[in-house]
């Protein structure tokens, strides 16, 4: 375990380190995301603060619009629910559904098989690398 300063709010936040570096924090600590392709981005939960998770809540379906700081799925355990809310606005182009049978995998370290959604994020082509570290203030894990 280690923490990692957030520059917004000024605290600490516990996290696991994951395995891959190409993983960025939000601002309030409580999702990670991960670029899988250019525009492509895997969402996940970090530190949701309910404990072990033992529900997940995912969107209805893909190709729904997602807006930065809305809701885009909820978490359960036994210290409570916690909604998360997306640091990146698009559309929605794939959910893990294994994690709504399974979701204790979203606490798994891995993170293809933690993840809960995966967005086409509506970012600008030529400054898609700039645009994605300035909406998560480069919080690299």
């Amino acid at each position: 375990m280690a923490a990692i300063l957030c520059r917004t709010t000024r605290r600490f936040y516990n996290f696991r380190p994951r395995r891959f570096s190409s993983l960025r924090l939000s601002s309030d600590g409580s999702v990670w995301v991960s670029r899988r392709e250019k525009g492509i981005y895997r969402l996940g939960v970090h530190s949701a603060g309910v404990g072990a998770i033992d529900f997940v809540d995912l969107p209805a379906e893909t190709e729904s619009i997602m807006l930065v700081d809305r809701g885009f799925a909820m978490v359960e355990g036994r210290g409570g629910r916690k909604g998360l809310h997306s640091p990146l606005s698009g559309t929605i182009v794939d959910r893990n559904v294994a994690l709504i049978d399974a979701p204790t995998g979203a606490d798994d370290d891995d993170v293809d098989v933690a993840w809960l959604i995966e967005i086409d994020a509506a970012l600008d082509d030529d400054d898609e690398e700039d645009e994605f570290n300035a909406l998560l203030l480069l919080t690299p894990l």
